[in-house]
């Protein structure tokens, strides 16, 4: 499913935090943002996921308008959005992390409480099935029953991706994935992120780290002080001189 952010603006009072931005992933797309610290790129992401409100401008996935609608209903279009700052369930194994992020489970609900029966054991089995998948592919079944609060920083992330992946999203949107994660898990996610692409999922990128980001997106935006500052393929964007001085002065 393509997005497509339009035109979106928003103001704290005096203070303009996004001013007229504009972006596109296309279906199947791999799409980063990166920009200085302040530039506006979380609450972009916060605009886009649905927990802050734009001023002005519109989102729209494939033929649905978004702009409206709250987080959970973008998640049941497809939509759906980690976090910088890896919010798991601490006192949960990573197991159970991953089976209360399902969506629309028929056994949560009152009636399905009540007469579920062999509805709710067959949805739960087809859950956990679900859960073992993903266990497995974020390589995290030999932590699988460990509490999610003894992870590492990067075990927290793939954590955060699978518990993603549970909503079965069309696109997803990553904050600083590689983030407080040792340069040895990297490649782990690098290569989930890349694999999970091939199976159709769209990605759209914050990160911090360019090297990184570079070498799994094809389209990079440059976010600066709120507005689009250039667009474009990695190597392209990342040589543009005002690009350069956005960071350390001209060093990237």
């Amino acid at each position: 499913m393509t997005l497509t952010v339009s035109s979106i603006n928003k103001s704290y009072g005096k203070l303009e935090i996004l001013k007229d931005v504009s972006l596109s992933v296309p279906a199947g797309a791999r799409v980063g943002i990166i920009g200085p610290n302040g530039a506006g790129k979380s609450t972009l992401f916060a605009v886009i996921g649905g927990s802050v409100q734009p001023d002005s401008g519109s989102i729209v996935l494939e033929d649905k308008t978004l702009t409206d609608m709250r987080p959970q209903a973008r998640a049941e279009l497809g939509l759906v959005r980690t976090f910088q700052v890896a919010r798991p369930f601490q006192h949960l194994t990573v197991r159970d992390n991953l089976i209360v992020a399902a969506a629309n489970q028929y056994g949560q609900t009152l009636i399905g409480t009540l007469v579920g029966g062999a509805r709710v054991r067959r949805e739960q089995d087809a859950i956990r099935e679900r859960v073992e998948e993903l266990l497995k592919f974020l390589k995290l079944d030999k932590v699988a029953d460990n509490l999610a609060g003894r992870l590492s920083g990067g075990q927290r992330k793939l954590l955060e991706l699978g518990r993603a992946l549970m909503v079965k999203p069309s696109l997803i949107l990553l904050d600083e994935p590689f983030a407080g994660v040792n340069p040895v898990l990297f490649g782990e996610i690098s290569e989930r992120i890349v694999e999970l692409n091939q199976k159709g999922i769209g990605f759209l990128v914050i990160e911090h780290n360019i090297q990184a980001l570079s070498r799994i997106v094809s389209e990079m935006y440059v976010l600066v002080q709120g507005s689009v500052l250039a667009h474009g393929a990695p190597d392209e964007v990342l040589a543009i001189q005002e690009v350069q001085h956005a960071y350390m002065g001209g060093a990237l």
